[in-house]
């Protein structure tokens, strides 16, 4: 796969789309939470620093100091997938990875920096190996075409 082909691949918003779905189905969160109420009762930048390790060097969190998302290519994207451009306002901010737990809204849910890393690391590991599978099949797939 060229670098033009990842770079493409890598924004491509039905990839990031189904990369959010493999996390949102897969990844256990502790009792009582449910994934929406966990990821949108003050968790929001756990979910953040997920995709952007995922898609590290295509990702760029941004903020309105209430909510954080990321856009991925020309899009942007929350724990419920893509939020229409129109809806991120002049108010939304870009910040770095590390501004993630600066922001004012951190501490509004219940923080546990043990469970936290712990969903952090399995959220990226079950995005990753999505990805890892689908670019392994188009190998395969162009190796299947050049024969």
């Amino acid at each position: 796969m060229t670098q033009e082909e990842l770079n493409k691949f890598m924004t491509n918003p039905d990839l990031v789309g189904a990369v959010i779905y493999m996390i949102n189905t897969h990844i256990k969160l502790p009792y009582p939470h449910n994934l929406r109420s966990y990821f949108t009762t003050g968790h929001c930048n756990i979910y953040a620093e997920i995709l952007t390790k995922i898609f590290e060097g295509y990702a760029i969190p941004y903020t309105n100091n209430e909510h954080v998302i990321v856009k991925i290519g020309e899009f942007f994207y929350d724990v419920e997938g893509p939020i229409p451009n129109r809806m991120v306002g002049p108010d939304y901010v870009e910040i770095t990875i590390d501004q993630l737990y600066d922001l004012p809204t951190f501490g509004v849910g219940n923080y546990d920096k043990n469970i936290d890393e712990e969903i952090i690391k399995t959220g990226v590991q079950i995005g990753k190996d999505h990805i890892k599978g689908l670019i392994d099949a188009k190998i395969e797939e162009k190796k299947g075409h050049s024969l």
